[in-house]
């Protein structure tokens, strides 16, 4: 997997990841955590899909700016994300914080969907 720092409108986020032919699978942590939440299970995932795993703004190695955390401004980083990585659709596994990101990143742009019941 790749790690690196992205740019997206003057924020670096921070991201893990391995994109391929195949589906992608989107990993959003939870408040106070950051990517490296998923590592027990990423292997599952691995073979069967691309990934993402991306530090939300104020998490781990992203930026950390005075505002801008509300549930909208990060899923838009995320939507930022997915169209610097050239991710046209990918399914999304959301812990707390993150599956409300998850489902305001789904509701504003549909190409993006939750994974029901996971």
């Amino acid at each position: 997997m790749i790690e690196e720092m992205i740019e997206l409108d003057h924020i670096g986020i921070n991201v893990r990841y391995s994109l391929n032919d195949k589906s992608v699978v989107l990993f959003l942590h939870f408040s106070g955590g950051n990517l490296n939440m998923w590592e027990g299970i990423l292997p599952q995932f691995q073979n069967k899909y691309g990934i993402i795993v991306p530090d939300f703004r104020g998490h781990g190695k992203s930026d950390k700016p005075l505002t801008g955390y509300h549930i909208d401004d990060m899923a838009n980083d995320i939507y930022l994300l997915l169209e610097k990585l050239n991710v046209k659709r990918c399914h999304i596994v959301g812990s707390s914080m993150g599956a409300e990101i998850g489902l305001s990143l789904a509701a504003s742009h549909p190409r993006a969907r939750p994974i029901p019941h996971m």
